[in-house]
């Protein structure tokens, strides 16, 4: 696991200043404190940082096959790359190392730009291809390694986080007010849009094609792989149950390749525990878990963990969080470089940060929710659609309706919901809809932002090949909500504590197989991930099974309503003065300093000023 970055220009005449591409390196050293390397070659410069996790003590990058026609910086775990190894080595291809990293090369001058093709794994890296002179930029699948770049016809730009790009100054901040619409719409910045007009992150399944034609740059995106459910009902129950089974265990042994210990994320939830139970059957020694918790009963599956744990026999440490710790907010901002609302950011961070005082590496259940519908949104959009298409003489009037509600009476967003085409529906369900973004946001924003295009953003997800609406729900939240929530939520908090964070559940062969299980398999008597469950029953203790779905998240409600409200409140006045908000609306809770069961919305706000104040100095 490591971090990268890179300064190209098209003009080979041009060369790489070494003090501004070290001062980006440096900006992501956290992610790779081990060792750090460069390649400058005139125009063409490339930083890494090291992570040392396989091949200790020859994976030094930027690395270049064994006849330095092409350089490569590489971020991530190709988890399949001993067997492609032995494919090149059979076409003549030579190894001076025993690394994944020196794989990819090869495997791209033998393969051309279909070579991503073969990798299993997650990756971003950045490719030179000094004979053909061009540069190729890639994301692994789902966009579980992370990769920005800046791109125009003079000089392209990158990084593991967007913070290289702003250390080295070749950004200018210029808001994307499509981002802006993004976030307060989902609570984060859907792909391949980032809070800066000028910066993008390269979505999952891409790879970007950089070519310099008479001195200038120009891009090629191309995509190579879209996740897609595809349902097949000829397969019985039972045999989707064993396949499941023996998948899981496959993929958890694949993602524990490594020269060092490898750990695990454990909680009271199905996916943190189906993938400890494959662990115990393929690791020698014995595994060690760790878990946060919380003194607030509702949110603490601590002693739940604890005692998955004694079931399993792990080495098990476990860490109470209390509300200061809730002051991370302000460190958010710097590992994420652009607003996220996502408050499990928080426990992430703490939980991996305890991990990497023992081990380097830590495998993750996250996946399970998106692959198996196990989210309770999807049992309430069933609903919402069946009332839909029920009580149509209602839906002329909901939306009227609606809007004469007050926002945190029961119902309001139920009733707006019916009045939403199908494919509409879920992309509204999330912290602010339109109707209440035009009461949130001042006039100037409003008409910036223009027509909500971010909403249309994740719409288009949604048009996937399935007929089935779970299927399509499932879909969209693969390429949205699992790429810019979820992962990225993991990544950076975890390599802000220098630790790697695997997911094997999101792995594309056990993707491919999960999307051919029909919905009806995976929803049964209102309980998500049934196959699943039932899959791995016999591995995980009862209570695990019997469990309902928890988020994994902070009481922020106790927290910011309570021990942290002046702290709500002296934020809440720093937004009023930022020109972005309507001051209309946070009159009320800066009058009656009562967030009015608001949280989730303020909380937006909340970690939307502190990125404002932080990184705009006001």
């Amino acid at each position: 696991m490591c971090g990268f970055t890179g300064i190209c220009y098209s003009n080979r005449e041009k060369v790489v200043d070494p003090n501004v591409l070290k001062d980006m390196n440096n900006s992501i050293a956290h992610r790779g404190p081990d060792d750090e390397g460069f390649l400058i070659d005139k125009n063409i410069g490339f930083g890494f940082r090291r992570l040392s996790i396989i091949d200790l003590s020859s994976g030094h990058q930027p690395m270049c096959d064994s006849q330095e026609q092409a350089w490569i910086v590489f971020n991530g775990e190709i988890y399949n790359y001993k067997k492609l190894r032995c494919e090149l080595e059979s076409r003549g291809r030579v190894f001076r190392t025993n690394s994944d990293t020196e794989v990819i090369v090869n495997s791209y001058l033998e393969y051309g730009l279909d070579f991503v093709n073969t990798l299993r794994g997650m990756f971003a890296f950045a490719i030179w291809d000094k004979i053909n002179n061009k540069i190729v930029l890639g994301r692994d699948r789902f966009g579980i390694k992370p990769l920005y770049y800046s791109l125009d016809s003079e000089r392209l730009v990158f990084g593991s986080e967007m913070k290289t790009i702003l250390k080295g100054n070749f950004s200018k901040k210029e808001l994307d007010w499509q981002a802006v619409d993004s976030y307060f719409s989902y609570g984060y910045i859907l792909s391949p849009l980032s809070i800066y007009k000028d910066i993008r992150k390269l979505a999952p399944g891409h790879i970007l094609v950089i070519e310099s034609v008479d001195r200038t740059y120009k891009g090629t995106l191309k995509r190579y792989w879209k996740p897609e459910f595809k349902e097949d009902a000829s397969i019985s129950f039972e045999d989707y149950k064993e396949q499941i089974k023996e998948k899981l265990n496959e993929t958890v042994n694949a993602h524990l390749v490594s020269d060092v210990p490898v750990g695990a994320f454990l909680s009271g939830g199905i996916d943190s525990n189906a993938v400890v139970s494959a662990m115990i059957k393929n690791c020698p020694d014995k595994v060690k878990t760790f878990s946060i918790g919380f003194n607030d009963f509702k949110y603490n599956e601590a002693i739940l963990a604890k005692e998955c744990a004694a079931y399993y026999g792990t080495d098990h440490t476990e860490l109470y969080l209390k509300p200061e710790s809730a002051n991370l907010i302000d460190s958010i901002v710097d590992f994420y470089d652009e607003p996220f609302a996502d408050s499990s950011a928080i426990p992430t961070y703490f939980v991996s940060k305890l991990a990497a005082e023992k081990v380097k590496v830590v495998l993750s259940g996250d996946g399970g929710d998106e692959f198996f519908a196990g989210y309770s949104m999807y049992q309430r959009m069933l609903k919402i659609n069946k009332y839909r298409n029920i009580i149509q003489w209602v839906r002329p009037l909901s939306k009227g309706m609606s809007n004469s509600m007050p926002f945190s009476m029961k119902g309001k967003r139920f009733l707006y919901s019916l009045s939403k085409k199908p494919e509409h529906i879920y992309a509204h369900t999330m912290q602010f809809n339109e109707k209440e973004k035009g009461v949130l946001f001042n006039r100037d924003v409003i008409r910036n932002i223009k027509n909500n295009q971010s909403v249309n953003i994740k719409i288009d997800h949604l048009t996937n090949n399935s007929n089935d609406y779970i299927s399509k729900l499932l879909g969209l939240d693969v390429a949205t909500l699992m790429v810019d929530d979820i992962l990225t939520k993991v990544d950076r908090a975890s390599m802000a504590a220098s630790l790697e964070v695997r997911v094997p559940i999101i792995d594309h062969e056990f993707f491919e197989l999960a999307a051919r299980i029909p919905s009806k398999m995976k929803i049964k008597d209102n309980m998500g991930k049934y196959i699943f469950r039932e899959s791995i029953k016999d591995q995980i203790p009862i209570d695990v099974y019997n469990k309902p779905k928890s988020g994994f998240t902070i009481p922020v409600n106790n927290w910011f309503g309570n021990n942290l409200l002046d702290y709500s409140f002296e934020t809440l006045k720093k937004a009023d003065s930022i020109g972005i908000f309507n001051t209309d609306y946070l009159k009320p809770f800066l009058q009656n300093k009562d967030l009015g069961g608001q949280i989730t919305r303020v909380w937006s706000i909340l970690v939307f000023t502190k990125w404002f104040e932080r990184i705009h100095n006001v």
